[in-house]
């Protein structure tokens, strides 16, 4: 059984106003579904017409259900509603689907919960690598303050009625492409150092440099989720970074776990003594306890 969690709710309550999502069934009309979209290959043969049925979509467009409420919490609600305004036997008999009322509600709620927690995951994510982040990177760079944002693809402002304006106005270009345009699926990460956008005005270097540290940073919220830290495969993590800052990478990663570096450049800056490999046509040479000079 999941665990209560309208103390959580009510405790919200207390300190600002929480957005509801808005209407499923508008949203749904939206796609202007055909009747076999309801159907699925499931109730491919059942007797009575079914489109219109939007609840069953839980079971037979499960995707497009879980879509909609990834847009809605991308939008700004706090709180998500399940699929299920007609889930209940009086409304099912329409379609002679009474039997079919508990899958339905059950199926719902696992899709809006699903929903939620993506959105939750992945801000709690980006949280979690930007602490990691702002004290690693300058630590290899030499400086840099840091910022990650994790941003909604209609912006930070967005609201409900921006959203559905915003569906609308692709929906056609949608159907075109049979792709969904809109969504938390088109959301983004924005990188700044110093208050720069590093995507437009980062070097090649500290493009490089800050995907390592993204890399690295993963590090210790994965230990502490799992209970043990990861090993790391780093393929060519040092090319295009000058010799200051390979030294001050190969420093961190040599106290960093189990690592495997792979490079090109035997002439990388010494370290601490690491175990390396020499790899030629194919072939793997005993491994040599020295100072770090070549693939660790």
């Amino acid at each position: 059984m999941r665990p209560d969690r309208t103390a959580d709710l009510r405790a919200l309550l207390e300190r600002r106003i929480l957005v509801l999502d808005g209407a499923m069934g508008t949203m749904i009309q939206n796609h202007k579904l055909p009747e076999e979209a309801y159907r699925g290959e499931r109730f491919r043969d059942w007797p009575t017409d079914l489109r219109g049925n939007n609840d069953l979509l839980v079971l037979t467009r499960p995707q497009l259900v879980g879509d909609l409420h990834r847009q809605y919490l991308a939008a700004g609600a706090d709180v998500i509603e399940t699929n299920t305004f007609n889930s209940n036997a009086p409304s099912m008999a329409d379609y002679g689907m009474e039997g079919l009322v508990y899958e339905l509600n059950v199926a719902a709620a696992q899709l809006a919960r699903a929903g939620l927690e993506l959105a939750t995951r992945r801000r709690a994510v980006v949280d979690a690598l930007e602490t990691e982040a702002r004290g690693l990177y300058p630590t290899l760079a030499g400086a840099g303050a840091v910022n990650l944002q994790y941003c909604a693809a209609l912006g930070p402002e967005a609201g409900v009625a921006e959203f559905l304006a915003a569906l609308e106005a692709r929906f056609a270009e949608e159907v075109r492409r049979g792709q969904t345009l809109v969504g938390p699926h088109r959301d983004d990460l924005l990188i700044e150092v110093d208050g720069r956008d590093l995507r437009l005005y980062g070097s090649r270097g500290q493009q490089r440099l800050m995907a390592l540290t993204l890399r690295l940073a993963e590090v210790e919220p994965v230990a502490r989720a799992v209970g043990s830290p990861p090993v790391l495969l780093l393929d060519d993590a040092l090319s295009e970074l000058d010799l200051h800052v390979q030294a001050r990478v190969l420093e961190h990663i040599v106290m960093a776990g189990q690592v495997f570096l792979t490079t090109a450049d035997a002439t990388l800056p010494e370290v601490r003594p690491v175990t390396w490999w020499d790899v030629r046509d194919g072939r793997v040479t005993e491994p040599i306890l020295s100072a770090v000079r070549g693939a660790a």
